[in-house]
């Protein structure tokens, strides 16, 4: 059985989703190579966040949850369980069948989180986007 452990004591974190893909998944020591600026311009109602990634002009729509939900930023590990632990002569003699069972330990904990798009806020159609309506539809259906 996969296990996800959440613990109150998780840190807070500050979510964007950007719309590149990065070809390295190894540690950055990002406060010193990339600047977090960021300035915000109105277009009719609606306020957007204007960044730059390596010279790409992002804009972003930032979703809040008004504290209603909170997502998570998980680390992800893998290891090697007895499927039936109750069965102890299937262990003893090595019998016993395995498994592998997945663990989800959080890392980080947040309560919004700002989509962006090339050039223009991401389309109302893409799937990070209809998170907030999901939120409204499971609203909708458990009250």
């Amino acid at each position: 059985m996969d296990t996800l452990r959440v613990s109150p004591e998780v840190p807070q974190a500050t979510v964007s989703l950007l719309p590149l893909h990065i070809q390295y998944s190894g540690p950055a020591n990002t406060k010193e190579y990339f600047s977090d600026t960021k300035s915000t311009e109105k277009v009719g109602n609606e306020e957007r966040e204007i960044a730059y990634f390596r010279g790409c002009r992002l804009v972003g729509h930032k979703t809040n949850w008004d504290g209603k939900y909170c997502g998570y930023i998980m680390n992800k590990s893998e290891t090697i369980a007895h499927a039936n632990p109750a069965d102890t002569e299937g262990i003893a003699n090595g019998t016993a069948e395995i498994k592998n069972v997945k663990v989800y330990n959080p890392i980080a904990k947040f309560d919004s989180m700002t989509l962006y798009g090339h050039d223009n806020v991401i389309e109302s159609t893409s799937q990070w986007r209809m998170v907030s309506e999901w939120s409204e539809i499971s609203d909708a259906i458990h009250s």
